[in-house]
């Protein structure tokens, strides 16, 4: 029986420490509860020290790109008027050659008329009447075997008007022997 006891006191020794294990596992595991609950605490407030970091790193590198692509928005836009301005001014250039070349054209062409005019001028014959090729009254060729026709117009235009002499013809005989006398006296 005496050994039996030692056994209970193994027992009892053994719960004891298994209890305090436990105890000392609640203790621990509340311990690390608590701080697991002050940590999601510190997440709700957005406080974690490794939240904030990461939102710190992120919010650094999001300044630096955004500030590349300002640089780089800024070098585009730069270029782009760069190029804008030589382009600008290349059209002008070709302008004013183009201009220039038109109006030498121009001032050539204008040349060329007034020398052609002066050499008209100083080749024409003044003094002389102009020379008409054609015949001022054109006249349609009658075709043959075809009466001419004629008008009521022609017909009274061609006979003589029926009028009766004033004069009788001894007075006609006087009047021309006048005549023959004063031409004889002016010669």
């Amino acid at each position: 029986m005496a050994r039996a006891m030692p056994q209970c006191q193994c027992v009892a020794s053994r719960c004891r420490r298994q209890g305090l294990a436990v105890r000392l596992g609640l203790r621990g595991q509340t311990g690390k509860h608590a701080e697991l609950e002050f940590e999601m605490q510190s997440l709700r407030e957005l406080r974690h020290p490794e939240y904030a970091s990461t939102i710190q790193m992120l919010e650094e590198q999001f300044r630096t790109e955004l500030e590349a692509e300002e640089i780089s928005d800024q070098l585009e836009k730069e270029r782009i008027e760069e190029q804008y301005e030589r382009e600008k001014e290349a059209a002008e250039r070709e302008l004013e050659e183009r201009l220039t070349e038109l109006m030498e054209a121009m001032i050539q062409e204008c040349e060329e008329q007034k020398k052609k005019i002066d050499h008209e001028f100083h080749n024409s014959d003044i003094s002389s009447a102009p020379a008409n090729d054609f015949p001022s009254k054109k006249s349609l060729r009658r075709r043959p075997n075809e009466p001419t026709p004629y008008s009521e117009k022609h017909t009274h235009a061609k006979t003589r008007p029926n009028i009766a002499d004033a004069l009788t013809d001894q007075e006609i005989q006087e009047d021309l022997l006048l005549l023959e006398e004063a031409e004889l006296k002016n010669m």
